[in-house]
């Protein structure tokens, strides 16, 4: 039979805890052996992370018994998923090894919602209406179902969301697009602004209200609508005065005028004869002027050639919507949420035959270095100058990089930006979005 060092037990055996605040449980350990023993105490499993035992060794004589108290702290997070989780607590004797002993037990945590939205943008413009986007966050650890609902305090907007209803898992983000019509077309005057709000309704909790502003633009500017006054009020000036002016014919002739005779040989006309043709050089036609260029090279040269414009996209990681971003430093590169700045805005640079990606807001290109990426055995992604950048070869499963024959990849946690092994997943594809 195997020896038994130890007895050992839990109380209780599971203990409830609400994330963000503490629950503990009490180890008790008795020495059975002749020998005095130390015990090593640790908690195994997922939640081992969340746990700190003390004291963490427990030093007895034979026949005494010992206690430990195992403090779990779990955060208000969306790791710490709601639900049952089972713990094992390890005690290792440091004489005896060989007879370790584990007892379990259950740690439950508590459910609770944490959700956020935004409106991006804020402010939307347009003269037939605006395409806002809309993003809700799930901060909590279990699974939100939401409806989302538009209106405005006057009541003359239309609103589309796609879609209407979302659930999210914890931790990530729905995205639903919308679509603001207003109730007519302006098409003279200034601008006008219509202030809305995007509810996110949940069962038994209160509507979470995102205000927006649409502001509706005139379709014909203000000055073309005064340039046409002027026209017609000239116009109409013009067909006045041409339908009130009445010309007047005087005779000038005067009392005792007489006309004159005239006197002298009166000149007698020739009769006119038919056009013959006569040898005058006059009458030849003159040269044509030649349609050939001249030696100064008059009339030369093709339509200039323009340089064609550069296509900046933004580069949409089909796993969480986010896109490629270039930080603020100028050097790092990770995912944010999609917005209309320079440093999300990226095109694909030709070089003979092969492809760089360069950034429009600083005009540096995508590169890897040396050090170590979010995962093992993976390259950090880095800002360097174009001239320096690694090459990319676009694949319909990635963005492949041939110098470390790994594809850009979007981290666990929808941030970090990295180059890894192809692994065929969605953090790996990444959509071209004008």
């Amino acid at each position: 039979m195997r020896a038994v060092s130890i007895w050992t037990s839990l109380e209780p055996a599971s203990v409830t805890v609400d994330p963000g605040s503490t629950g503990s449980v009490t180890l008790r350990l008795r020495n059975t052996t002749d020998l005095v023993e130390e015990y090593r105490i640790t908690v195994a499993g997922a939640t081992g992370r969340w746990a700190r035992v003390e004291p963490g060794i427990v030093r007895l004589y034979p026949g005494t018994t010992g206690t430990a108290e195992i403090t779990f702290a779990p955060p208000r997070s969306p790791d710490a998923a709601a639900g049952s989780h089972p713990f094992a607590v390890e005690v290792s004797p440091a004489e005896q090894s060989q007879l370790k002993t584990v007892v379990e037990g259950t740690l439950t945590l508590t459910p609770f919602t944490e959700v956020r939205a935004e409106l991006l943008p804020q402010t939307v413009r347009g003269r037939f209406g605006a395409r806002p986007k809309f993003a809700v966050d799930n901060f909590g650890n279990t699974k939100v179902t939401a409806s989302l609902l538009g209106k405005d305090n006057g009541g003359q907007l239309s609103f589309t969301l796609q879609p209407a209803h979302v659930q999210i898992e914890p931790g990530r983000a729905a995205w639903v697009k919308g679509r603001v019509r207003p109730p007519r077309v302006s098409w003279f005057g200034s601008r006008e602004s219509h202030p809305y709000s995007v509810d996110v309704q949940r069962s038994g909790e209160d509507p979470l209200s995102v205000p927006g502003t649409y502001v509706q633009l005139a379709v014909l500017p203000r000055w073309l609508l005064a340039l046409f006054s002027l026209f017609l009020a000239g116009a109409l000036a013009f067909a006045a005065a041409w339908f009130a002016f009445i010309p007047r014919f005087d005779s000038r002739t005067r009392e005792g005028f007489q006309a004159l005779n005239p006197t002298g040989n009166q000149v007698t006309m020739p009769t006119p004869t038919a056009n013959t043709p006569t040898n005058d050089p006059s009458d030849k036609p003159k040269d044509k002027p030649s349609d050939k260029p001249d030696g100064n090279g008059g009339g030369g040269g093709g339509p200039k050639k323009h340089k064609p414009s550069v296509n900046w996209v933004h580069l949409v990681n089909t796993r969480n919507g986010g896109c490629l971003d270039n930080a603020s430093d100028g050097h790092s590169v990770y995912v944010m949420q999609c917005n209309e700045g320079d440093n999300q805005r990226w095109a694909w640079l030709k070089t003979g035959g092969d492809w760089r990606l360069k950034n429009k807001k600083n005009g540096l290109c995508l590169n890897t270095s040396d050090d170590t990426g979010y995962l093992k055995y993976s390259y950090a992604a880095n800002m360097v100058d174009c001239k320096d950048a690694d090459i990319w070869t676009r694949k319909p499963d990635c963005i492949r990089n041939p110098k470390r024959n790994a594809c850009l990849d979007n981290a666990d946690d929808g941030h970090a930006v990295y180059v890894f092994v192809p692994n065929q997943g969605d953090n790996q594809r990444w959509r071209t979005i004008n």
